[in-house]
């Protein structure tokens, strides 16, 4: 009879080498430069979780199509190896959805632009992506916005074609 010993603990290279969804993230946060947010609270109150791993966290929602903070909880969960590279310490438990929600209610938009600034500057400087090419969509889109609006009472509620035609700007 043969036995079998698994181990209860997984070597994170092990699995960084052997699957391209960790590869990619492990890349990904490598490249990361997150040297402008503060990694914890150092306000009154518990420390609580490291901002930088709750924002490598909303990237892996975006980047996987995560529709909701809940559901991208749940993915952490039953992805260990993923929110290990995050930054969570899987010891303890996750961040609980209020986490993620505080946090995007309280990072100033210009603090994830710098590091998008960053990210691209790094990528143009290493010859990944080039700023040769601009592209521009220039087709003009109606948005009648007083013939959608519910509290307009004079809205066109029959007939948008002939609305449109009437406002349409000539060419």
């Amino acid at each position: 009879m043969d036995n079998f010993q698994y181990s209860l603990f997984y070597n994170l290279q092990t699995f960084i080498e052997s699957s391209p969804l960790y590869r990619k993230y492990y890349f990904l946060f490598k490249a990361l430069d997150l040297s402008n947010i503060n990694d914890k609270n150092v306000g009154v109150g518990c420390t609580g979780f490291s901002r930088r791993a709750i924002l490598r966290a909303l990237i892996v929602k975006n980047l996987e199509g995560i529709q909701s903070i809940p559901r991208l909880v749940e993915y952490l969960e039953n992805y260990p190896v993923i929110a290990e590279m995050c930054g969570f310490n899987m010891l303890k438990k996750l961040p609980d959805e209020t986490q993620f929600y505080r946090f995007l209610k309280h990072t100033k938009h210009s603090e994830l632009e710098k590091i998008h600034h960053k990210i691209n500057q790094v990528l143009i400087d290493q010859g990944i992506i080039s700023t040769d090419t601009f592209i521009l969509d220039s087709k003009p889109i109606l948005a009648a916005s007083k013939e959608n609006n519910l509290k307009n009472p004079q809205r066109n509620t029959s007939n948008k074609k002939k609305h449109q035609k009437e406002t349409r700007p000539p060419r």
